[in-house]
C-alpha cells in the first residue's frame, strides 16, 4: 500500500512541472500513472482494514469503512479546491498565471499521498496475516432426499 502511495506522490510531484508547452501524451501518461498507482492501494487498504474484524462484525465494519472512505474523498476534494481557489489570481482560470495555482494543487496532492505512504508504514503485516491464510472448509451438509411414496 505504501509503495502505491509513494508512486502517487512522485507522479503528482512530476505533474506539478507541467507547462503550457508540455506534450499532451506526456500528460496522459502521467495521469494514467497516478490512476495505476492508486488502484492497488484500494485493495490493500481494504484488506488491512478488515484483517482483524470477526466475520460477525463484517457488516458494521463495511458500513464504517465505506463512510470513512467517502468522507475522506470529500475532504480531499475540499482541500485541493480550497488551495486552488486561494492560489488563483483574481479567481479566474484564464491565462498562464493560473498555472502556478494548479502546480501548487499537484504539490499539495503529492504531499498528502506522501503522508499517507508514511502512515501506511505503521500497518503491521502480522495483523493481516490471519486474513491471508485459507480457512478450513466445513463439509457441506447432505441434502435430505424426500421420503419414498
Amino acid at each position: 500500500m505504501s509503495g502505491g502511495l509513494f508512486a502517487v506522490a512522485v507522479t503528482m510531484f512530476v505533474c506539478s512541472f507541467i507547462s503550457i508547452d508540455t506534450n499532451s501524451w506526456l500528460i496522459r501518461l502521467l495521469v494514467f500513472a497516478v490512476g495505476f498507482s492508486v488502484g492497488p492501494c484500494m485493495v490493500c487498504m481494504q484488506a488491512a482494514a478488515f484483517a482483524t474484524i470477526a466475520p460477525v462484525d463484517t457488516g458494521r465494519a463495511t458500513a464504517i469503512f465505506n463512510a470513512q472512505r467517502q468522507v475522506a474523498a470529500a475532504v480531499g476534494v475540499a482541500l485541493v479546491a480550497t488551495v486552488l481557489a486561494a492560489r488563483l489570481p483574481d479567481g479566474s482560470v484564464t491565462g498562464t498565471a493560473s498555472l502556478g495555482a494548479f502546480r501548487t494543487v499537484f504539490r499539495v496532492g503529492a504531499l498528502v499521498a506522501l503522508l499517507g505512504g508514511f502512515a501506511a508504514q505503521i500497518v503491521r503485516d502480522a495483523d493481516a496475516a490471519a486474513s491471508m491464510r485459507p480457512r478450513a472448509n466445513k463439509p457441506a451438509k447432505a441434502a435430505k432426499s424426500p421420503a419414498p411414496v
